[in-house]
């Protein structure tokens, strides 16, 4: 099934990027390949989650970012999107190839059309379309920007919202390292997850904290002075942060149960509200307002998270 999609999304990328050519012909081409090594790391991440190896889990990101910045290091601190891109290539291969379960792969029973992939294809539709939400409401701001506010301006809230971006999957690791049960979806009690939670929020606070204080060193070290208007952004961001610290070992939770199909219409709602948010502000109040619009309905998504997981353990 993950095959299949994947032959779907590569044709569909591929459309988006022949219609609206948003990059130079080369780096289209490299963005679409890495699709490959990234839908082979996504698999291997869900094997050895049900395997109960949480720490190999743990280790994908972090060896990842290390190859991206030894690469950006001998480069000199390149910002050529040509180098960058290759140097996402490199580490998407590296790590599909170190990560994805090779040997547990039965290679002759695989078919694209067999009809029990049809059947897992139709049983993962609602999970699809929280993916598409949650890529609409983490992407759709800087839509926005781009449309109101041009290219500079979407550079900067870029530049300020991927420090976050590359953070935001530490919370899963985390949890999954410290508290081996949240490897196994469906095992978690109430107790273990106020455990995780109360472990998660602490390590959030300290890492928002952290990078709050740090938020100027950082953007004159990694991006330049050019970038010094991203720093408030950053602050703002520092928030979100420690929500989605909250929010992940929630959302997992949520995610594994009987009540996915009942949560997505609230999803997809906060969603639109972000959207809406970005639309009405964005043009009045500029960047700032795309930040906390992203705060207020990442509350607002704990918030709805909270009242899922209280019903989940009361039935």
């Amino acid at each position: 099934a993950r095959l299949l999609l994947l032959g779907v999304s590569l044709v569909l990328v591929t459309v988006y990027l022949l219609i609206a050519q948003p990059f130079a012909p080369l780096i289209g081409v490299i963005l679409v390949i890495i699709l490959i090594p990234e839908s082979l790391s996504s698999l291997a991440e869900s094997y050895w989650l049900q395997q109960q190896r949480p720490a190999r889990v743990g280790l994908k990101t972090p060896i990842f970012f290390l190859i991206v910045g030894f690469a950006w290091l001998a480069s000199n601190f390149t910002t050529s999107l040509m180098y960058l891109s290759i140097f996402w290539l490199v580490a998407s291969v590296v790590t599909a190839v170190w990560f994805f379960p090779w040997q547990s792969i039965a290679w002759s029973n695989i078919s694209l059309f067999q009809r029990r992939t049809i059947k897992s294809i139709r049983g993962a539709a609602t999970y699809a379309v929280i993916a598409t939400a949650g890529l609409v409401y983490s992407r759709a701001d800087q839509l926005i920007i781009q449309w109101f506010r041009g290219f500079g301006a979407l550079g900067i809230y870029s530049a300020a919202y991927r420090l976050i971006d590359s953070i935001n999957l530490l919370p899963q690791a985390i949890a999954e390292n410290l508290f081996p049960e949240a490897a196994k979806p469906g095992t978690i009690t109430l107790k273990h997850l106020y455990k995780i939670e109360a472990v998660i929020g602490v390590i959030g606070a300290v890492v928002a904290m952290v990078l709050f204080v740090l938020a100027e060193w950082a953007v004159v070290t990694l991006l330049g002075t050019e970038y010094l208007a991203a720093i408030p952004l950053i602050h703002v961001f520092c928030v979100l942060l420690w929500l989605f610290f909250i929010n992940a070992p929630l959302a997992s939770v949520i995610q594994s149960s009987s009540l996915v199909r009942t949560f997505l219409p609230f999803g997809i709602a906060n969603t639109v509200l972000n959207v809406l948010l970005n639309l009405l502000l964005v043009p009045s109040f500029g960047l700032v307002a795309a930040a906390w619009s992203m705060v207020l309905t990442e509350a607002i998504g704990l918030l709805i998270n909270v009242y899922f997981v209280r019903r989940l353990y009361r039935s």
